[in-house]
């Protein structure tokens, strides 16, 4: 078996052209010449959020923008919607559902965008939003939704809106927590400043209720003791105020793991980079068409590949 290791490129011919002695690792030649040419298909459709994972922040004090990587589609459609708390919760381990699973309502929408679009071929392209509501203010502290879709991702198989959550807030929340106790300190994100007098909640073993309450002192913390919590390690968040406040924030035991900070652009590959394999069996004859397809760059399903010996 000869092992022809390549870089495809999309929509590109090759020309593969091997004699009768070409020999496999083992020293096993081929036994007749080969040319094999072949066209790659175009790269598949993408559209994505240019995010490190489902769950982000923001400042209040800072401008709001997401940036979409996309390719071969034509049109861009976003959706910004409000989340309850009690459905950010429900999003991040209060229940079974997962950011993948979840429709948002109709009356959660606080605006849409649709931007027509016209990206070189097979070529990555980075556009860029500013979230804002539908007269272009600021967005208020809150929890929201975002998802992406493009026409031509959705017609694929496996075709999904891209989607994310993110706080927005001008509060930072730092949460200490153990079996049984609780506290949070609440700092100003401009002024790093205690935040006095902002009412906190604790949530914990699944429920959506407050489990305990009270308000931040001068120093800007409030803590608690008693608490019957079931699992160490299960969800548990502290929210102070409700979306909408000027002191609202809210802070997650496993935010490590499902958040990230703002909005960063990533150098995402966008394209097939990897080194392919092409199996030419030796001594007999070459292998069907179908059967090296089945080895074929991305886009092989619109490949077009040729034998002549």
């Amino acid at each position: 078996m000869v092992e022809i290791s390549y870089q495809p490129k999309p929509a590109t011919t090759y020309r593969f052209t091997l004699d009768a002695n070409t020999p496999d690792k083992y020293g096993a030649k081929l036994g007749k010449p080969l040319s094999i040419r072949f066209t790659t298909g175009d790269l598949d459709p993408y559209a994505a959020l240019n995010t490190n994972s489902q769950l982000g922040t923001y400042s209040t004090y800072t401008d709001t923008v997401i940036y979409v990587t996309y390719r071969n589609v034509s049109q861009l459609e976003l959706g910004l919607y409000r989340l309850s708390p009690e459905r950010f919760m429900s999003l991040n381990g209060f229940g079974n559902q997962s950011l993948g699973d979840y429709t948002p309502k109709q009356e959660d929408l606080i605006r849409t965008w649709s931007q027509a679009v016209k990206p070189p071929r097979n070529k990555g392209v980075l556009a860029r939003f500013e979230l804002a509501d539908a007269k272009g203010q600021p967005l208020p502290p809150g929890l929201y939704y975002l998802q992406l879709k493009a026409p031509e991702v959705q017609k694929m198989p496996d075709g999904r809106p891209s989607r994310y959550m993110f706080v927005k807030s001008g509060v930072n929340l730092t949460l200490k927590q153990t079996r049984s106790e609780a506290m949070v300190w609440a700092t100003d994100l401009a002024t790093g400043q205690p935040v006095a007098g902002a009412p906190v909640s604790f949530y914990f073993n699944g429920s959506t209720r407050p489990a305990a309450s009270g308000t931040t002192g001068a120093d800007g913390l409030f803590g608690t003791q008693d608490l019957a919590i079931k699992e160490l390690w299960d969800p548990f968040f502290a929210m102070a105020g409700q979306p909408g406040d000027e002191e609202f924030a809210i802070a997650y035991n496993n935010w490590d793991s499902a958040s990230a900070p703002g909005t960063s652009v990533s150098n995402r590959s966008i394209g097939p980079r990897s080194t392919r394999v092409m199996s030419i069996p030796t001594a007999h004859l070459p292998p069907r068409p179908d059967r090296l397809l089945q080895r074929h760059p991305a886009g092989r399903r619109r490949c077009s590949l040729q034998l002549a010996h």
